[in-house]
C-alpha cells in the first residue's frame, strides 16, 4: 500500500535573515532609479493571466494555442526584455492554465500552477510543480471524469501543502464548487464539494492568517428566476480540513453578476473581495460596474462600493494591498462594446475611495478594442507590474501578450500621466427589467447554454450569431425548435471574449462570454 506523505512543518530558517544584507539591499533600493516600460510580445493566440515579480525580472504565464492549447510561461529582465519562453505541451491533449493568479511562488523557492487537462472522452484537473528555473518537477491530474472538471486557482498552506479550487460537473443540471488538498508530492489528502442544487464554480482560494481557507466563486443555487440561470458571488470559509464553517452569496438574484475575481488577506486580518455587479440594461444586454467589498475578520461587511462607468465592457481584476493600507487594482471600462474599452490601473485608500486612476494603452494599439489587464503585482521599487492582452494594429499578430511596468504613481512613461484625483461614483441604478440573455458556463471551453430569463420567451426560427471583438461573425446557426434556450458548441473558435446575439423577426437578445 502506498504511503501518503503528510505535509511539512514550515522551518523557522525561512524567516531568518542577515540584518547586514537587508541593510545593503535597502540602500540599493533607495538608490535605484524607477524602471518604466510598456511592451507587447508575439505569441500564438495568448491569454495572459499571471505575473510574478522576481529580483531579476518578471514571469508572465497563461495559455497559448497553436491548434492545441498549451501552458505558456515567459521570462523577462527588469527592463522587460524577453529572455526566455517555455511552452508546456501534452501530445494529443489540450492543457489550460487556471484563472488570474493561478501561478504561485512556493515556499521551497519554486512555483506551481493550477489548470485543467481535457482529453478525448475525459476531463481532469491539472497541477504543475516547477523548480526556480521553471523546469517541471512533476505534473498530476485529479478527479478525472467524463463530466466537466477544472481548477482555476491554488494556494499553499502553512504546512507546505496545496489547496486547489475549481468546478466539478455532476450532471447537465448540477456542478459543484470543489476544493482539493494535496501534499508536497501531489498526492490527494482530501477533496470536498460545496454548493446547493444548481451550478457552482470555485475561482479563488486563500489561506487565511488563522490557517483556515477562504474561497470564492459563483453560484446559481439562490436564483429567483424559474430558469435558474442567474449567478451571484459565492464565498465559503472552511477549516484546514475543508469542513464548511460559513457560506454566503452576494449579488443581484435576478441577473448574472459573474464570479468572484479576487480575494486577498488584509493586514488587519480582514479580507477584500472583487468582481462585477449588474446595475442596468442596454436593451437586453447587461450593464456592469466593478464591485469591491471589504470584510472584517468575522466576514461582516465594512464597506461595499461600485466603480467605473456602467457598461457592457466594465471589468475589475486582481487587487493588492500596499504597505500603507491603500489598495491597487486593474480593470477597464467603456461606454459600450462598440467603442474602445479603457484599460485602467487605479489606487484606492483604505475606505475604498479612488486616489488616482490611469488609462494605459499599448503602443500601436487598435483603439477600437484595445485589450485589458488581468492582474498586477507590486515591485521592489514601489511601482507596479501589470499584464494582460493587447490588440495591436497587426493583421497577423493581432492579440499579443502585454506587460507594463509603472512607477508608484501608475505612470508608464509612454501614456500621458497626470496627478488628478478622481472621486468615486457610488450611484446604483434602479432595479432592472425582467429580460436579458443568460449564458452558462462563462467562461466556457466547448459548449455554452444560452437561455432566456422567462419560460414564456421563444427562440423558435431565430438565428444565433457569435462575433469576435473585431465584429467578425465566427459562428452562425438557426434555432428551429420551440424553446427558450439553446446549446451552442464553441470548440472551434479561438480563446477570447465574444458577443452572442439571438435575432428573430421581432426581437434581438444579446450577451457575452469568454472562451478559454
Amino acid at each position: 500500500m502506498k504511503t501518503i506523505k503528510k505535509c511539512l512543518r514550515t522551518s523557522s530558517f525561512l524567516f531568518r535573515g542577515s540584518s547586514f544584507i537587508l541593510f545593503l539591499l535597502f540602500n540599493l533600493f533607495l538608490q535605484a532609479q524607477t524602471i518604466r516600460f510598456n511592451k507587447t510580445y508575439i505569441e500564438e493566440n495568448p491569454l495572459t493571466l499571471n505575473v510574478v515579480a522576481l529580483d531579476t525580472g518578471y514571469v508572465v504565464a497563461g495559455t497559448g494555442n497553436d491548434g492545441r492549447y498549451y501552458i505558456l510561461i515567459n521570462g523577462t529582465d527588469l527592463q522587460g526584455n524577453l529572455r526566455w519562453v517555455k511552452r508546456y505541451k501534452n501530445s494529443g491533449y489540450h492543457t489550460y492554465s487556471g484563472a488570474q493568479n493561478s501561478l504561485i511562488k512556493t515556499l521551497d523557492g519554486g512555483f506551481a500552477l493550477a489548470g485543467s487537462k481535457p482529453g478525448l472522452g475525459f476531463r481532469s484537473g491539472y497541477f504543475m510543480k516547477f523548480d526556480d528555473s521553471f523546469d517541471t518537477l512533476w505534473t498530476k491530474t485529479y478527479l478525472t471524469d467524463t463530466n466537466f472538471i477544472a481548477f482555476y486557482n491554488c494556494t499553499q498552506t502553512n504546512d507546505s501543502c496545496y489547496v486547489l479550487v475549481g468546478e466539478k460537473g455532476v450532471n447537465s443540471n448540477d456542478s459543484k464548487f470543489v476544493l482539493v488538498k494535496i501534499n508536497t508530492e501531489g498526492d490527494t489528502l482530501w477533496s470536498k464539494y460545496y454548493g446547493g442544487n444548481s451550478f457552482e464554480t470555485g475561482f479563488k482560494v486563500i489561506n487565511t492568517k488563522t490557517n483556515d481557507l477562504l474561497a470564492g466563486g459563483k453560484t446559481f443555487s439562490f436564483c429567483s428566476l424559474s430558469t435558474g440561470y442567474c449567478g451571484e458571488w459565492y464565498i465559503i470559509r472552511t477549516d484546514s480540513a475543508g469542513n464548511l464553517n460559513w457560506e454566503n452569496h452576494y449579488g443581484n438574484p435576478n441577473y448574472d453578476d459573474g464570479p468572484v475575481h479576487s480575494i486577498i488577506n488584509l493586514k488587519d486580518s480582514g479580507f477584500l473581495v472583487s468582481g462585477l455587479k449588474v446595475t442596468g440594461l442596454n436593451g437586453s444586454t447587461s450593464l456592469y460596474k466593478g464591485r469591491i467589498i471589504r470584510f472584517n475578520k468575522n466576514m461582516e461587511i465594512v464597506w461595499d462600493k461600485l466603480y467605473f462607468n456602467q457598461s457592457e465592457m466594465t471589468d475589475i481584476g486582481i487587487i493588492v494591498e500596499l504597505q500603507n493600507g491603500d489598495f491597487a487594482t486593474v480593470g477597464y471600462e467603456s461606454n459600450s462594446y462598440s467603442t474602445h474599452n479603457r484599460p485602467l490601473l487605479f489606487k484606492l485608500n483604505s475606505s475604498g475611495d479612488i486616489i488616482w486612476k490611469r488609462e494605459i494603452l499599448a503602443p500601436n494599439v487598435d483603439t477600437t478594442f484595445t485589450g485589458g489587464f488581468h492582474t498586477l503585482s507590486t515591485t521592489n521599487d514601489g511601482g507596479y507590474i501589470l499584464t494582460g492582452n493587447a490588440y495591436i494594429n497587426d493583421p497577423i499578430n493581432y492579440n499579443q501578450i502585454w506587460l507594463v511596468k509603472t512607477d508608484s504613481m501608475g505612470c508608464d512613461g509612454f501614456n500621458p500621466c497626470d496627478t488628478t484625483t478622481v472621486s468615486n461614483d457610488l450611484q446604483i441604478t434602479p432595479p432592472l427589467a425582467d429580460y436579458e440573455l443568460i449564458i452558462y458556463p462563462n467562461p466556457a471551453e466547448e459548449n455554452i447554454l444560452i437561455a432566456a430569463q422567462s419560460t414564456e420567451e421563444n427562440f423558435q426560427n431565430a438565428i444565433v450569431t457569435v462575433v469576435d471583438l473585431t465584429g467578425k461573425p465566427v459562428l452562425t446557426e438557426p434555432i428551429e425548435k420551440n424553446t427558450n434556450y439553446h446549446q451552442l458548441n464553441i470548440s472551434s473558435i479561438k480563446q477570447g471574449l465574444y458577443f452572442v446575439k439571438i435575432q428573430g423577426k421581432n426581437f434581438v437578445y444579446s450577451g457575452r462570454f469568454m472562451k478559454y
